[in-house]
């Protein structure tokens, strides 16, 4: 085996580097103070103590953490990030154009606690709508819910203030101080009666015909409120009722009632039907 013993290697004319044109193979160990390379294969790990510096990389594939020192700067394709989440310690993010886009069942939270979560389950649903903006906004003292093409206020809440519901930007319900403010009608759905139990989860007025003796049975009373309901019973072929016994009438005495005839009955309950005070307006014509 040839071998050459010199303490430095040199071109011919002593100017230079040496040029190996069919390479060059080190099997022990190689330390180097400056290398500049073309390309460069590396078949088993590389390990770097100070800073490796590089320029017009095209691709990075990387199994551990990349830190960068200033930042990171994309200028086409985007990030796609299939798993783990981006988190941001400081700084924010900032989005000059474009927008935010939330797949079915994605999730927007902000806080530790949560004190916003966005969280929708239709395409589009959070963002835009089929007639518009969905839009959050605070004036200092007041936010809003407000949706639609020129962003109608819909729901308005104040801190140690009202909550304010509107229909078509008009102002039909306030919370005050002493309770509860409504601006225009206040109706309530009419609820006819199948069978003969009231059901009074399902409204507060309720109509019924009778065409022989019926008994009359109450349920799903609210409780821990006030609760009142009217009935209108229209009697075609019996004048024969039967009321829960928890119903008392003025003198302790149910209404005499005409058949053929159409009567309003009123019942309240302040203590989730325990007991019910009852009264009425009898034989109005059918």
């Amino acid at each position: 085996m040839s071998r050459i013993r010199a303490d430095r290697v040199t071109n011919k004319e002593g100017t230079g580097a040496p040029l190996f044109p069919n390479g060059i193979r080190v099997v022990g160990l190689t330390s180097l103070s400056n290398v500049v390379a073309g390309v460069a294969t590396f078949t088993s790990d590389v390990s770097i103590g100070g800073t490796l510096t590089y320029e017009d990389v095209t691709n990075i594939d990387s199994v551990g953490l990349i830190t960068a020192r200033s930042g990171i700067k994309v200028t086409t394709g985007g990030i796609d990030v299939a798993a783990g989440g981006v988190t941001v310690t400081s700084g924010g993010i900032d989005i000059t154009t474009g927008s935010i886009n939330l797949a079915d069942g994605a999730r927007v939270r902000f806080g530790g606690d949560q004190d916003l979560q966005v969280y929708h389950t239709g395409s589009n649903a959070f963002y835009e709508n089929t007639t518009g903006n969905v839009y959050f906004r605070n004036d200092g003292s007041a936010t809003y819910f407000q949706l639609g093409t020129s962003n109608d206020d819909a729901i308005a809440l104040s801190k140690d203030g009202p909550v304010i519901l509107y229909y078509d930007s008009s102002q039909k319900f306030q919370t005050t101080s002493g309770g509860v403010k409504v601006t225009g009608n206040q109706v309530n759905n009419v609820v006819a009666m199948g069978a003969n139990d009231v059901d009074c989860s399902t409204g507060s007025y309720f109509t019924k015909t009778i065409t022989g003796a019926t008994t009359f049975t109450f349920s799903n009373v609210p409780t821990g409120v006030e609760y009142s309901f009217t009935m209108e019973v229209t009697l075609n072929g019996s004048n024969a009722i039967t009321w829960p016994g928890t119903v008392k009438w003025n003198a302790d005495t149910a209404p005499t009632i005409t058949d053929g005839k159409t009567q309003l009955f009123m019942f309240l309950t302040n203590n989730g039907g325990t007991r019910w005070r009852g009264s009425a307006l009898v034989d109005y014509v059918n």
